[in-house]
């Protein structure tokens, strides 16, 4: 899935013209959503930057915009047409095998009753405290 998008988010560049050094701020919300994107699915703010002829320090300001304006109403227009369009790659669910203890409990719980019973374990200290990375 991440080389379709990677893919994907190149044609878009291409099409779009977002590796250009424009200001308007249509493209750099688009920019920024695409960053985000990028993020979400573990790119290096690098590479991400070499895609649209940026630096990494370039991409952490488009995200820092991104999650200041990402319910902006005039940024929500800016970028309707690329939620549809990638679409198949706004949601993420973390591969379990790379999550912690704690983490795969949570996830595994399907119902209230269950995160309850969650809580009561780890106040009884089923989990390590330290964290794991």
């Amino acid at each position: 899935m991440r080389k379709e998008l990677l893919e994907k988010v190149k044609d878009v560049i291409k099409r779009d013209e977002l590796d250009t050094s424009c200001r308007a701020q249509q493209m750099v919300y688009q920019r920024a959503f695409i960053y985000h994107l990028m993020q979400k699915h573990g790119y290096s703010l690098t590479k991400t930057g070499e895609l649209f002829n940026r630096s990494h320090a370039t991409i952490i300001n488009g995200l820092n915009l991104y999650n200041s304006i990402k319910n902006d109403l005039v940024f929500l227009d800016y970028v309707s047409s690329y939620v549809v369009e990638f679409e198949d790659f706004l949601y993420v669910t973390p591969s379990i095998s790379k999550l912690s203890k704690i983490e795969e409990a949570v996830l595994k719980c399907q119902n209230y009753f269950e995160l309850c019973q969650l809580q009561e374990r780890i106040k009884n200290g089923e989990f390590s405290t330290k964290a794991t990375k």
